[in-house]
């Protein structure tokens, strides 16, 4: 049986409080029952009964908790592991484990340094085209070209 730690102030969120009582009883059931890496395999029946009502994505990708459509009927909790675990190293056994999961679900780059979207500014982008125009322009030129 796995345990989970539980942020036990989310009663105090906002975010939390404002929310229908059916994506409350939804985010702590996702939290619950995903793997250990926190992705939530959607089983539309189980999870109906378990909720008691019928269950959509749009239900899931509206709890108050960062969550993501990472497939057809999958779905993954982006803090999760951080929550859980801190942060993961490949030098300390039990992350071990959770490392390989994030990896075969293509995730380990997101958990180790954070949502990749959006990372450079459009200053770094502008910087970066500059750069390449340069370095194409020594591609061209012929080092000792007399005429």
């Amino acid at each position: 049986m796995a345990k989970r730690f539980i942020d036990t102030e989310i009663w105090d969120k906002e975010k939390f409080c404002s929310s229908s009582d059916k994506q409350k009883l939804l985010t702590l059931f996702i939290t619950s029952k995903c793997d250990q890496i926190g992705v939530f395999k959607m089983a539309n029946m189980l999870v109906t009964a378990y909720i008691g009502s019928p269950v959509t994505e749009e239900d899931i990708l509206s709890i108050p908790v960062d969550i993501e459509k990472i497939g057809e009927g999958k779905y993954w909790l982006s803090k999760f592991c951080k929550f859980q675990y801190g942060e993961l190293k490949e030098t300390c056994k039990p992350h071990k484990k959770y490392i390989e999961m994030l990896k075969s679900e293509g995730l380990i780059e997101r958990v180790s340094k954070g949502y990749p979207k959006g990372i450079n500014t459009l200053q770094e982008k502008e910087e970066e085209k500059e750069k390449d125009k340069e370095e194409d322009k020594d591609i061209f030129t012929m080092p000792d070209d007399k005429h």
